[in-house]
Protein backbone atom coordinates (compact mmCIF):
# COMPACT_ATOMS: atom_id res chain seq x y z
CA UNK A 1 0.00 0.00 0.00
CA UNK A 2 1.23 3.49 -0.88
CA UNK A 3 0.35 6.80 0.76
CA UNK A 4 1.18 9.97 -1.17
CA UNK A 5 1.25 13.09 1.01
CA UNK A 6 3.48 15.19 -1.25
CA UNK A 7 2.90 18.95 -1.35
CA UNK A 8 0.50 19.02 1.59
CA UNK A 9 2.27 21.73 3.65
CA UNK A 10 2.91 19.26 6.45
CA UNK A 11 5.11 20.61 9.23
CA UNK A 12 6.56 19.23 12.47
CA UNK A 13 3.17 19.01 14.28
CA UNK A 14 1.72 16.88 11.49
CA UNK A 15 4.91 14.83 11.30
CA UNK A 16 4.56 14.03 15.01
CA UNK A 17 1.02 12.74 14.46
CA UNK A 18 2.07 10.81 11.36
CA UNK A 19 5.00 9.29 13.26
CA UNK A 20 2.61 7.86 15.86
CA UNK A 21 0.68 6.15 13.06
CA UNK A 22 3.87 4.91 11.35
CA UNK A 23 5.05 3.26 14.55
CA UNK A 24 1.83 1.19 14.63
CA UNK A 25 1.66 0.58 10.88
CA UNK A 26 1.52 -3.00 9.63
CA UNK A 27 0.35 -2.41 6.04
CA UNK A 28 1.95 0.70 4.52
CA UNK A 29 4.97 -0.04 2.31
CA UNK A 30 5.61 3.31 0.59
CA UNK A 31 5.23 6.82 2.01
CA UNK A 32 5.81 9.93 -0.09
CA UNK A 33 6.35 13.09 1.97
CA UNK A 34 8.13 15.06 -0.76
CA UNK A 35 7.88 18.87 -0.85
CA UNK A 36 6.42 19.49 2.58
CA UNK A 37 7.75 21.63 5.43
CA UNK A 38 8.83 18.92 7.86
CA UNK A 39 12.22 20.41 8.68
CA UNK A 40 14.71 18.73 10.97
CA UNK A 41 12.25 18.36 13.86
CA UNK A 42 9.60 16.67 11.72
CA UNK A 43 12.09 14.29 10.18
CA UNK A 44 13.34 13.34 13.64
CA UNK A 45 9.79 12.30 14.60
CA UNK A 46 9.51 10.20 11.44
CA UNK A 47 12.94 8.64 11.95
CA UNK A 48 12.13 7.63 15.53
CA UNK A 49 8.92 5.94 14.39
CA UNK A 50 10.85 3.81 11.91
CA UNK A 51 12.57 2.02 14.80
CA UNK A 52 9.19 0.41 15.57
CA UNK A 53 8.16 -0.17 11.95
CA UNK A 54 9.23 -3.18 9.89
CA UNK A 55 6.86 -2.85 6.92
CA UNK A 56 7.72 0.56 5.42
CA UNK A 57 10.32 -0.02 2.71
CA UNK A 58 10.27 3.27 0.75
CA UNK A 59 10.20 6.77 2.24
CA UNK A 60 10.60 9.95 0.18
CA UNK A 61 11.65 13.03 2.20
CA UNK A 62 12.96 15.10 -0.72
CA UNK A 63 12.51 18.90 -0.47
CA UNK A 64 11.61 19.20 3.20
CA UNK A 65 14.05 21.87 4.41
CA UNK A 66 16.27 19.27 6.06
CA UNK A 67 19.71 20.50 7.13
CA UNK A 68 22.86 18.41 6.68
Amino acid sequence: ITLDLANQRLGPPEAKQLAAAISRNTILRTLNLEANQLGDAGVQYIAASLEKNSTLTCLNLKSNNIQD
